[in-house]
């Protein structure tokens, strides 16, 4: 039976993934910052509490794989400022620092630290989840500063991750 990690699988689209990929047949791992009532109805026995922004939260979730593959790890948890938040006049250090934890460098360290479980399957995949407000071609309307940059160094990230 295969293994997944979905990040964000209280709600939306991590929440979706989790539950078509126990469809499937996956063993899965749903994670997230809050362990509400949709994520514990899920059919799996793995519902895990993990803050993306917490080196520490990371690596003692990496340890339930010590001895076992990792075959998928779905990186979608995510956050986005409010319009009012996110604009030119606005904008704020707070903002993209939390912005950039969770979206941006949450998949990249939570990857890093699931590295050796992912080595150990023989087609192991890393998907992230980004978004089109990330390209920087399509962006006719502007704002979502810290959103949309957040969003694009991911993007920047996920092509250096398959490469790699």
């Amino acid at each position: 039976m295969p293994t997944a990690v979905v990040t964000g699988a209280n709600g939306g689209v991590g929440l979706a993934f989790a539950k078509k990929l126990i469809e499937e047949g996956y063993t899965v791992y749903a994670c997230d910052i809050k362990v509400g009532d949709e994520m514990q109805k899920l059919k799996t026995k793995y519902v895990h509490q993990l803050d993306v922004t917490s080196p520490s939260s990371m690596s003692s979730f990496a340890g339930e794989f010590r001895s076992q593959p990792l075959d998928l790890l779905l990186n979608v948890a995510g956050i986005m400022p409010t319009k009012s938040a996110d604009s030119l006049a606005t904008v704020s250090l707070d903002s993209l620092t939390k912005t950039f934890s969770v979206n941006t460098f949450g998949p990249l360290l939570l990857t890093q630290a699931l590295i050796p479980a992912l080595l150990k399957s023989s087609s192991s995949k890393v998907a992230n989840v980004s978004s089109r407000v990330g390209s920087i071609a399509d962006n006719l309307t502007g704002g979502a500063y810290a959103y949309r940059a957040s969003k694009a160094a991911l993007n920047a990230i996920s092509k250096s991750m398959s490469v790699d």
